[in-house]
């Protein structure tokens, strides 16, 4: 029968609203249940939710192959015979718990290489750098001392050396800094300038990820630094307010927000950053903190102004470096265990503040929370932490001045930039693949003939030959 056409209408349009209905009901439910960002499919995380809830704005997408290649150790640097654009050297001893962290965050800001050389060897540090060694982006350099020397008076000068002379000559830039100092990029208007992936060339297949990224840290070198040899790079520093302890599934960057409040003029002995041009004897550094460089080469602030100095070496005359585009922040005292366990470890060590200062030192740099200090058993609690029954130490863990918020201030800009948000969803990642708490999963089932016949670990056992080139 045929139904008359205003029925038809009719019925087709409560039909449409039905299924608007639906369609709405549909989105809200699977919005509930799904991350609000689409992630691209070769996001290699278990859970795409793992890494879209570090996520700020959609217009950081674009940037998770390169988060997904870090966290799977794909993002292989160029071979051996090819120079790559940023390497560090550093110390990794007694660092395990932190390394994960300062690595990942540094492969995401552009560290191509890491040269760690380690004074106290052990198949435990083989074992937690593995994948970055397999991957190529750490050497791992064992340095075995005679027993009764004093490593902690000569090691750095050692390893400043042998950067020089094995480094330099296959990266444009290196520096020397510490696993408790973390680099930051600015760019103008943004504290959190991210990676792009470079097009791939018109002949390839448009939809391969891509495999090479530029990062504002080499546009900044080759764009504004290039005619530097020496870069020196200011360090912030940051004051340890209230954390005692940073757990398996915690973040220095995240805990630590607290820094020395500092002026325009602020002068602190920064690090240093060398321009090589693959070159070993073009600039040198002097000590951990200053650097020399041959006649006719210029040392360049961060912001590209030149230190006019005729002697070529830096620092001098108290110059101020600025504070933004490059700097480390500095965690001084990542929390009060880390300062004891470093003071039990370097007590011996000549120059540095902890054996002059002793645990008081360590005291001295924990500023208390108010909950601490509020009440008598609070204070009590706290002062159970000292280690000892020096009534010094107690005083000094007890004390915060008065006028502290004069002092200090708060600084989250590493803890919220793209990196450091990116760095705490692979930790996070790595965790929920293990299947113990303080062991990462690639620690796991690797046997010790596999540990001690590993490439990319160069064992030096005579330093003053290896640093000679004999």
């Amino acid at each position: 029968m045929n139904l008359p056409v205003h029925g038809v209408t009719r019925r087709t349009g409560v039909l449409a609203c039905l299924a608007i209905v639906c369609l709405l009901l549909l989105v809200h439910s699977s919005a509930s249940s799904r991350p609000l960002i689409p992630l691209p499919q070769a996001v290699r995380f278990r859970s795409s939710s793992t890494l879209a809830r570090y996520l700020a704005h959609p217009s950081e997408r674009p940037a998770l192959p390169l988060v997904s290649s870090i966290s799977s150790f794909s993002l292989s640097p160029p071979p051996p015979s090819h120079p790559v654009n940023v390497s560090i050297c550093a110390v990794p001893t007694h660092e395990e718990q932190y390394l994960p962290e300062w690595i990942t965050w540094h492969r995401l800001v552009g560290v191509e290489r890491f040269y760690l050389f380690d004074n106290s060897p052990s198949r435990r540090m083989r074992r937690l750098l593995k994948p970055w060694i397999d991957e190529g982006s750490v050497v791992l350099y064992e340095l075995h001392y005679k027993e009764g020397t004093d490593i902690g008076a000569i090691y750095q000068q050692h390893v400043l050396r042998l950067c020089e002379k094995d480094v330099l000559p296959h990266t444009y830039w290196a520096s020397h800094h510490d696993v408790d100092e973390f680099l930051l990029v600015d760019a103008p208007g943004w504290s959190s300038p991210l990676p792009t992936p470079v097009p791939p060339p018109s002949s390839s297949n448009s939809t391969a990820l891509a495999t090479r990224w530029t990062f504002p840290l080499h546009v900044r070198f080759n764009e504004i630094l290039h005619r530097a040899t020496c870069v020196p790079i200011l360090r912030l520093p940051f004051h340890n307010y209230g954390v005692r302890e940073v757990g398996w599934a915690e973040s220095v960057v995240e805990k630590q927000t607290v820094r020395d409040k500092v002026d325009p003029n602020f002068h602190t002995y920064g690090k240093i950053f060398l321009h090589s041009a693959q070159q070993a004897k073009r600039a040198s550094w002097m000590g951990p903190h200053s650097c020399k460089a041959l006649p006719g080469t210029v040392v360049l602030d961060s912001h590209g102004k030149r230190i006019v100095n005729e002697e070529g070496i830096y620092p001098f005359n108290g110059l101020a470096l600025p504070q933004e585009s490059l700097r480390l922040f500095h965690y001084v005292q990542r929390s009060l265990e880390d300062c004891r366990s470093k003071y039990r470890v370097l007590a011996n060590t000549p120059n540095d503040w902890r054996t002059k200062d002793g645990l008081t030192g360590c005291a001295r740099n924990y500023v208390p929370l108010d909950s601490e200090l509020a009440t008598s058993e609070g204070r009590d609690e706290l002062a159970a932490l000292v280690a000892t029954d020096s009534e010094e130490e107690r005083k000094a863990l007890l004390d915060r001045p008065a006028s502290w918020w004069e002092l200090f201030e708060r600084d989250t800009a590493a803890r919220d930039s793209w990196q450091g948000r990116m760095t705490r969803a692979v930790l996070a990642e790595w965790r929920a693949r293990g299947k113990r708490e303080g062991v990462w999963w690639w620690e796991e089932g690797v046997a010790d003939e596999e540990l001690d016949g590993m490439e990319g670990v160069r064992v030096v056992r005579d330093i003053e030959r290896a640093i000679m080139g004999a």
